[in-house]
């Protein structure tokens, strides 16, 4: 059996995950000692690790590989809070903006293609314009 085998079977789990999960309880626990536990999305405290994550605040998907490492860019937040605003990589829209505006146009043109020349003259009629 070799050293990772060992450490696997003592750990109950392979190395790789008990290494990730240590550093995420040492990083929780320093975010707690620093006051910097409230969600960046919700302003509420983050109370427990298993709700605890780390999340960029701008995007960097399909825009730019700096914001990936801009720690400045980086925020704790709930992991719900964070999954509900993740950016899907087959989201078209950056900002709820751009999607409203998406869907304002989508909705004038599905209007204007069911408005027919009979439902023109019918509004004419009941209505005078």
């Amino acid at each position: 059996m070799g050293a990772n085998e060992k450490k696997a079977v003592q750990l109950g789990m392979p190395l790789g995950t008990a290494s990730a999960q240590l550093r995420k309880m040492i990083l929780f626990a320093l975010v707690q000692e620093t006051g910097k536990d409230a969600c960046f999305r919700c302003g509420r405290k983050i109370e427990t690790i298993e709700e605890f994550s780390i999340e960029h605040k701008e995007s960097w998907l399909d825009r730019t590989v700096e914001l990936f490492w801009d720690l400045k860019n980086i925020a704790f937040s709930h992991l719900s809070c964070n999954v509900k605003h993740a950016r899907r990589p087959n989201q078209k829209f950056f900002t709820p903006e751009e999607q409203l505006a998406n869907h304002r146009q989508l909705d004038a043109a599905r209007h204007r293609k069911a408005y027919t020349p009979e439902k023109r003259l019918e509004k004419y009629l009941t209505k005078g314009y």
